[in-house]
């Protein structure tokens, strides 16, 4: 049976069933620290499924998913301007809360999807000065559940 996993603030889901420990949703990668888990597995799998997002520059699909985050989260429009303006790497760690389960009988196969939500977002860039990266870590980490950034 296929799973699925949705990830809110992105339109679209990914099989599981083909994980290679990077998905796809909308031309951004996710590095998934392990399979993700199906409905048996939930249980003995430690949560929350950790994800990293990293794409070389900023383009219209990173504005386009922060807004999504920012819409469902508040994450403030100054830091989504500074976003947009990032020259460099940019890299965007999401915490995922506990997955939820859906099963779904579309079709003639039956499917697992699990769901999950933002619960914490860090954003780092990186920045070119004297042939050397500097690392800043502009946006410490923004706290969904607690609608503040910390």
């Amino acid at each position: 049976m296929p799973i699925y996993l949705e990830i809110e603030g992105f339109h679209g889901s990914v099989d599981a069933n083909q994980y290679s420990g990077c998905i796809s949703v909308n031309s951004l990668e996710f590095k998934v620290d392990r399979k993700i888990p199906n409905s048996r597995e939930l249980e003995i799998i430690p949560k929350p499924i950790v994800s990293e997002l990293r794409m070389a520059r900023n383009s219209d699909e990173l504005s386009a998913a922060l807004y999504g985050v920012a819409k469902e989260g508040d994450l403030g429009n100054k830091a989504f301007v500074h976003l947009l303006h990032t020259h460099g790497q940019t890299d965007i760690k999401f915490e995922l809360s506990y997955p939820s389960l859906i099963i779904s009988t579309d079709d003639d196969e039956p499917s697992e999807t699990l769901s999950v939500s933002f619960s914490r977002i860090d954003i780092w860039t990186t920045v070119h000065h004297n042939a050397a990266d500097i690392r800043e870590r502009w946006v410490t980490g923004y706290d969904l559940s607690a609608d503040r950034i910390f």
